[in-house]
């Protein structure tokens, strides 16, 4: 409920301000199942916005919905781009 509630902020943002925003999606697959992690990012896929999802297991996650990503790992303080 709250992802949607955050999604519609962004939206009117950009509706008012033209710009994309960001948003922040912390360790979703320790929160929904599968089937809504799945609307909720192909929802942000959709929009105009830059999206960061971190994730205990990346693996869990569908991401396939971004022609464009980046992913890293991040351990000990250490950032590795994953290629």
């Amino acid at each position: 409920m709250i992802a949607a509630v955050m999604m519609g902020q962004v939206r009117l943002q950009q509706q008012r301000e033209r710009t994309g925003g960001a948003f922040l999606l912390d360790d979703i697959a320790s929160e929904l199942d599968a089937g809504h992690q799945a609307r909720i990012l192909s929802a942000l896929a959709e929009m105009d916005t830059q999206v960061f999802v971190t994730a205990i297991d990346a693996s869990a996650l569908d991401l396939s919905a971004w022609s464009r990503q980046k992913r890293f790992h991040v351990e000990h303080g250490e950032i590795q781009e994953l290629v």
